[in-house]
């Protein structure tokens, strides 16, 4: 096998030239790249990740650049003239002679061949001398390393001159730029650019739609490959500096962290997707908090230029938990966007299928993501099966609730423990003091969790009738539905397949009310100090849903006929309910891992919004997030410059307000049994409250659209879409719509704008970005980082109390951000420590 092999009396290198060249290969049809790289020598490597972190100094004295190195490829450049001791250093072993042995190799290309310096051999082995402020390097790390160079800041404009073919060069300002602005001067003559960042390639090619190259922002610290189709000068474009937008004069600015200790909970478990959270605590309670969705989500990006009648498709994969939200949006975006009512029929079946994803979605939620913050699995194991059996049958007429019943679940919670393989109940905080239910009534609970489980698997088939499969449903379509109704012997839906889904939606009624809110009355009248905490802001915000008429989601359509009702409310105030404006709407980035290019003090309506990532927080593995500065993917949404809580409560807490006979009842039957006023709505205990309340709500609906849906079918109604604007040659060349949904998470709203045909802009806005978003341009925090304030900490070790408040919300990061890089996630987390 050949090998090229370097040694010395301390290590030895080896790269293995005959093994595939992998790590070097662009995600992209052109082999060129890959084949001017083999010829390097440097196969082999197994993981690289761009240097991200910069941290420019201007001003007095000389540039700092700062890049945080990992073990394997880095792909880097250094915007300035090195310095030490007060003279500069040319020679390139010299300038990185501070790495000391964690640097095995540099490589750079000189635009035919490679030339190389290992730092530490001999120096007449290595044949790459002098180092260049223009050039971009290769940097093979056996273990990570911050490094900083001091020295003289380039002029970015400063001309590299470019041959034809492949050239590897550095970014010479001293802040991220977009691509396609920063490389403006050499776009005609320019065929392609690549970085390594991650394992994987970014690429950019000039005259690609806008959003569908993966390298859209340069930055500073990376190289660049550039492949020119003739030479050329390169200067890059001098970023534009805008003008912070000021905070808004009444709002007082973010004071700093108050002393105390800092809690760490990373990742938060029991959700949809990746979270940090980092609250101080003083004194036993909750005095700030800070929320950070972890990952990017990017397909904003990749819907750009394609077909709007296809979006629904690709947002629905946004997350497979609340799984039809998305594509029941979207529809509704680009109907609005053209014109278009849908069929009864299409509406009936588009309510079905939310209304089936809202009763399973929360029926889950209660006992599988959030009951075990409220309930002590092992406590179960000491219960009586006699005791807990007279508990059930005090609280229900449910049948399972048989002394033999809880006898066997005991015995099944018993094996688990037995078999010291805990599985999901590993890492609960069992024995906590906060846990305050007894035995009987954990075992009664633990029964229910499991009870759960087979009946939501079985209710979800609802979603197979109408949509054809669960998660992703496949039967929506612009202008309405793909799945055809018919009497008896016709394909799709018929009265005996309604009549199938009318059973479930009984036993649905029957579980909720009967299980599922009779828990949820158990634990709240052992928790009562809980209806006092975790209420946040109390700005609520519910766009609304289940049309009860076509028209109601057709453009211009009356909100009056959506079921669901739909407002704001400010400040707790049930008596003084707010209509909605959209155009009210804006997100913020100013504590956001994005960057506006009008600056990120302003706030974007979803029109104009932009998805520029622009990552500036710490290289992992950290201790702690820059709050001070950016800390989250997800961005801050706001409605008229204010916070709101979306989800359960919110929906709950408009309907209340609008006077809604239905929601009105079960709310005043639920604080009348706890014996609690409205105000206990407002709370960690309250947005619990609100999500069963909903559910037994939604699920008697069912049956009532499932009624409609039949008479429909008997009178001989069996439309199911609208295809009068199905071409595209009927639509107007510019067009714009919004189209909103109420997941069970919340609010959802997507935006898109319509060009020739394609979609020239979409644009996002979701529950968990209401809820998680972090602090905005005035220092305002998200709602669920409000709402963490006060909550007391028993045993900081054991933060129990800080996942009920934020379990409520039902958090789910998935749809909020997307994309993650692998490299130093660690398993599981809860740190704390005095700052």
């Amino acid at each position: 096998m050949e090998k090229l092999i370097i040694m010395d009396s301390i290590k030895s290198m080896s790269w293995d030239l005959s093994k595939d060249t992998a790590p070097f290969r662009p995600p992209s049809p052109d082999k060129a790249l890959a084949e001017a790289l083999s010829t390097a020598g440097v196969s082999g490597a197994r993981r690289a990740v761009a240097a991200a972190q910069q941290v420019v100094i201007t001003g007095e004295g000389p540039a700092e650049l700062c890049l945080d190195l990992v073990a394997g490829w880095n792909l880097i450049s250094l915007n300035v003239r090195p310095i030490s001791a007060g003279r500069p250093l040319t020679r390139m072993c010299e300038i990185v002679a501070d790495l000391e042995e964690a640097c095995d190799a540099i490589f750079a290309f000189d635009g035919r061949q490679y030339r190389s310096c290992f730092p530490q051999l001999p120096a007449e082995m290595s044949d790459l001398v002098r180092f260049s402020p223009l050039a971009g390097y290769w940097m093979h790390m056996n273990q990570s390393r911050r490094w900083c160079v001091r020295g003289e800041l380039l002029d970015p404009e400063t001309a590299i001159p470019l041959r034809r073919g492949w050239n590897l060069v550095s970014y010479l300002p001293d802040v991220s730029q977009a691509t396609a602005e920063a490389l403006a001067n050499i776009g005609e003559q320019c065929d392609v650019v690549f970085t390594y960042r991650g394992d994987t390639w970014a690429s950019y090619q000039p005259g690609r739609p806008t959003g569908a190259d993966s390298l859209q922002t340069l930055v500073p610290g990376e190289g660049y490959w550039i492949k020119m189709r003739e030479s050329a000068t390169l200067k890059y474009r001098k970023p534009r500096r805008p003008t912070p937008t000021p905070p808004a004069p009444t709002v007082t600015p973010e004071p700093s962290p108050q002393p105390g200790r800092r809690i760490v909970i990373d990742p938060l478990t029991r959700i949809e997707g990746h979270l940090r959270l980092e609250v101080n605590v003083d004194n036993g309670v909750v005095t700030d908090a800070w929320s950070s969705g972890t990952m990017f989500r990017g397909v904003e990006l990749i819907l750009k230029g394609r077909d709007p009648r296809e979006a629904w498709a690709f947002t629905q994969r946004l997350c497979g938990v609340c799984t039809t939200v998305h594509a029941l949006a979207s529809v509704r975006a680009v109907e609005n966007a053209l014109g278009i009512t849908v069929p009864d029929n299409a509406r009936l079946i588009r309510n079905l299928i939310d209304g089936a994803q809202f009763v399973q979605d929360h029926v889950i939620h209660f006992y599988h993501l959030h009951a075990l913050d409220w309930v002590d699995v092992i406590s179960a194991l000491s219960a009586d099966p006699n005791a807990t059996s007279s508990l059930a049958r005090s609280i229900s007429d449910w049948p399972n609730s048989s002394v033999e019943y809880f006898a066997r679940v005991k015995a099944r919670l018993q094996n688990v423990v037995n078999s010291g393989q805990l599985g999901l109940f590993a890492n609960g905080y069992w024995g906590h003091p906060a846990y305050v239910l007894p035995p009987e009534a954990n075992l009664l609970a633990a029964a229910h969790y499991l009870e759960a489980l087979d009946w939501q698997r079985e209710y979800i088939k609802m979603h197979a009738y109408l949509g054809g499969k669960n998660p992703h449903p496949q039967t929506y379509l612009v202008g309405g539905m793909a799945t055809p109704v018919g009497p008896e012997g016709t394909a799709g839906i018929t009265p005996s397949i309604i009549q199938q889904m009318r059973v479930l939606s009984q036993k649905a009624i029957e579980l909720v009310s009967k299980v599922y809110l009779k828990d949820l009355l158990l634990v709240a009248s052992q928790y009562p100090d809980w209806a006092g905490t975790g209420g946040g802001y109390g700005n609520l915000l519910a766009f609304g849903d289940f049309p009860e008429a076509s028209s109601s989601q057709a453009p211009g359509g009356d909100p009056a006929h959506l079921w669901m009702p739909q407002g704001i409310i400010l400040g707790g105030d049930l008596g003084n309910l707010g209509s909605l404006d959209p155009s009210r709407i804006e997100e913020y980035v100013a504590h956001s891992y994005y960057r506006y290019v009008d600056g990120d003090g302003v706030g974007k309506h979803p029109y104009q919004g932009e998805t520029l990532p622009d990552y500036t927080g710490p290289q992992p593995p950290f201790d702690a997030l820059y709050v001070d500065a950016k800390y989250s993917w997800l961005k801050a949404p706001r409605y008229n410059g204010t916070p709101m809580e979306v989800g359960p409560l919110a929906r709950v807490g408009v309907a209340y307000a609008a006077g809604h006979p239905r929601i009105r009842q079960l709310v005043d039957d639920v604080l009348a049994a706890l014996g609690a006023g409205p105000e206990a709505l407002f709370s960690t205990l309250g947005r619990v409250a609100a999500r069963g309340i909903e559910t037994l709500a939604i699920a008697e609906r069912m049956l009532g659209w499932l009624d409609e849906l039949e008479a429909n079918i008997g009178r001989g109604d069996l439309a199911i879409h609208n295809g009068a604007k199905w071409d595209p040659a009927t639509w107007p060349v510019e067009a714009q719509g919004w189209g909103t949904t109420e997941a069970p998470r919340g609010a959802l709203g997507h935006w898109v704008k319509i060009a020739n045909g394609k979609i020239a802009n979409y644009q996002m806005v979701v529950p968990t970005t209401w809820n998680g978003s972090p602090r905005d341009a005035a220092g305002n925090r998200g709602a669920w980082e409000q709402a963490l304030i006060g909550t007391p900490v028993a045993d900081p070790r054991r933060p129990v109390e800080i996942l009920r408040t934020v379990h409520s919300f039902d958090p789910c990061l998935a749809c909020s951000v997307h994309l993650v890089d692998a490299g130093g996630e660690e398993l599981g987390r809860v740190t704390f420590g005095t700052f």
